[in-house]
């Protein structure tokens, strides 16, 4: 990215913030906000696509609009397991308000979310998503439900998409957050006891298939 197309680039995403904020362009893993700073950094990704980098802008701004300081204090407090779940919430609230705040915005992330499906950017290629843990499949079901095809399976866990969908306030996300942070520690002991028994299961049949794998899960709670 050229230096003028970098200052034009800082200089809309001032105006869509509505603030002075400071734009970053560095050679970063993926784009960020530093709430308290008030600081954009965006990635110099060699194969960056124009809707690819709308869409990081987009969401970015989303969070300098929308999440308060409060956030890291949350995150703080609930550690590094609960913030994984928190910044799910909340990416799901910003990203819903900003695209409700700039309408044109819904297109650049439509098509940046099918460009990142189709360079595997949530790894899910050859995966069955719908295994994964609830917070997991909320997180695609968001971000890019229409590629992904993830399903719910009871009352519970649609009431859980239907408020995620309806959060106005961050006090909302941070009930959200914290009740499926619970549900989730449920659903991974339910896990662990079903892969205990299959083990049994298959020890008592001579068998010598391996165990379910459950690291993708553990990452979150421990």
């Amino acid at each position: 990215m050229t230096e003028n197309v970098q200052f034009t680039k800082s200089t809309l995403v001032r105006l869509l913030a509505t603030e002075n904020l400071i734009v970053e362009h560095r050679k970063v893993p993926t784009a960020s906000f530093d709430l308290k700073n008030r600081k954009i950094t965006l990635p110099m990704w060699q194969d960056i696509t124009p809707e690819i980098q709308e869409l990081l802008y987009g969401h970015e701004i989303g969070h300098a609009i929308d999440t308060p300081v409060e956030y890291i204090e949350c995150h703080k407090a609930g550690g590094a397991e609960f913030g994984t779940f928190l910044n799910v919430v909340e990416d799901a609230r910003i990203e819903r308000m900003i695209k409700d705040r700039y309408p044109g915005l819904r297109k650049s992330f439509a098509l940046g979310y099918r460009q990142f499906v189709e360079r595997d950017f949530f790894e899910i290629k050859g995966k069955d998503v719908n295994k994964m843990l609830l917070v997991d499949r909320i997180n695609l079901h968001f971000k890019i439900g229409a590629f992904a095809n993830v399903q719910f399976n009871n009352a519970e866990e649609n009431a859980f998409v239907q408020e995620i969908e309806n959060a106005q306030t961050f006090d909302e996300v941070k009930s959200i957050a914290t009740r499926l942070y619970d549900y989730c520690k449920g659903e991974l002991e339910q896990r662990k006891q079903e892969a205990e028994q299959n083990a049994e299961a298959q020890r008592q049949r001579g068998d010598i298939d391996e165990e379910e794998d459950l690291e993708q899960y553990a990452r979150y709670i421990k």
